[in-house]
């Protein structure tokens, strides 16, 4: 019938709400008693009379109580007045019968006026239970909305903290990226740099062992004087065939000039040597 926060508060509420209704039963069930013991017969609600004749007597009872006043001593005034209104009755069980009622209904009242007043207690305390549960439970809301805000604040710094580190990094990456694009960029230059000059002292052995004299056809295909002169001693006494290159063939081959070249530039890079010898015919 109201809110509830958890399990927990609920189950508190509903044992206070069970001590009520304990203590408050007890009560009814000791003024029950008290009725049964005022008339241990049957009947005993109504005082062993039937119960149109006690609707009867409750009914007259208080007419006779007015017509009784001024006449007397106020208890044989009124037994005598509710003997004249129930003379079927008196008849019956007599005035002393009639006075027994009386003093039976008189006892019954009060004990009636207990329970009534037992039932108002009970309400009005089952009522106090529920105000204080509900002033309770509101202050636990507002307590658990106070609580859930303040986790959410941190949930969301936490996240906004989170987001800035990640732009951090971000930033960080992008920075990174962009100086191994410049180192990358910077080695090429580099790399076509050292091509360069690579080429350029390359051209430079080149030019250093090309001949810088005319072509001259007849003087090409001519024979040298030294080889002249070798020819025509070999011409005479040849001792063996030489087969491949002889001296004066491997002086005359423009790579091994090369080569000589290279070795007197102190030039001992494998990989240049062979860049040099690939742009040089051979004799």
């Amino acid at each position: 019938e109201f809110p509830l926060v958890d399990d927990e508060v609920r189950a508190g509420i509903v044992q206070e709400m069970n001590k009520l209704k304990i203590k408050y039963a007890e009560r009814m069930e000791a003024c029950k008693k008290e009725v049964e013991l005022l008339w241990p017969g049957d009947r005993p609600n109504t005082g062993g009379w039937s119960a149109a004749d006690h609707a009867r007597f409750v009914r007259i009872r208080g007419t006779a109580v007015k017509s009784a006043e001024g006449k007397g001593p106020a208890r044989e005034a009124l037994l005598t007045a509710l003997a004249n209104a129930l003379p079927d009755i008196a008849k019956e069980i007599g005035l002393p019968g009639i006075g027994q009622h009386e003093d039976w209904h008189h006892m019954h009242r009060i004990i009636v006026d207990r329970q009534r007043s037992i039932n108002r207690s009970q309400a009005e305390d089952v009522e106090h239970l529920l105000s204080q549960s509900r002033k309770h439970l509101a202050e636990l809301k507002k307590e658990k909305e106070m609580e859930e805000e303040e986790a959410a604040r941190a949930q969301q710094l936490l996240m906004d903290e989170q987001s800035e580190l990640n732009a951090e990094r971000v930033e960080y990456r992008q920075q990174e990226y962009l100086a191994k694009l410049d180192m990358k960029k910077e080695g090429e230059e580099l790399k076509q740099l050292e091509e360069m000059a690579k080429e350029e002292r390359l051209a430079k052995l080149r030019a250093q062992v090309e001949p810088s004299v005319e072509a001259d056809t007849e003087r090409m295909m001519a024979p040298t004087a030294a080889h002249a002169q070798y020819s025509d001693v070999s011409s005479k006494a040849e001792m063996f065939s030489v087969h491949g290159y002889d001296t004066d063939k491997l002086l005359q081959d423009k790579r091994f000039r090369v080569m000589e070249a290279l070795a007197g530039a102190n030039i001992k890079n494998a990989d240049l040597r062979m860049a040099a010898l690939e742009g040089t015919k051979p004799m």
